[in-house]
């Protein structure tokens, strides 16, 4: 099974939004970055990086956590099959995404990830 590992710090946050592929659904907007792109994360070409966002936008913190809980979820379940290795995966979550079926984050993952092309 293919491992899963999520960003921590603000910097490679920065990184992976100034320099990935972006693509924008009703829920969230996805922004694909190659790990070759973060200098200290190099060495992870083996699994797959992931990233959540969910600005005050989003709402206040009860909807935030909601948001980060739902988009955790699909990529716990989806990502290991639909994401390429070596790849860094953010997440921004919209307010929608609040109010969207869950049963449709599946599939704007599968599109979105369909979308865009990897280098």
């Amino acid at each position: 099974m293919i491992q899963l590992f999520s960003l921590k710090k603000n910097s490679h946050f920065k990184i992976a939004m100034n320099k990935g592929q972006k693509w924008v659904t009703k829920s969230f907007v996805l922004i694909v970055c190659p790990l070759s792109e973060i200098e200290i994360l190099k060495d992870n070409n083996e699994r797959i990086g992931f990233g959540i966002v969910a600005s005050k936008k989003v709402g206040n913190a009860v909807c935030r956590n909601k948001a980060k809980r739902r988009l955790r979820e699909i990529i716990r379940t989806h990502l290991p099959a639909f994401g390429k290795q070596g790849y860094l995966y953010l997440f921004i979550a919209r307010k929608e995404i609040l109010t969207y079926e869950f049963a449709e984050l599946p599939k704007d993952l599968k599109w979105s990830l369909g979308r865009i092309p990897h280098p």
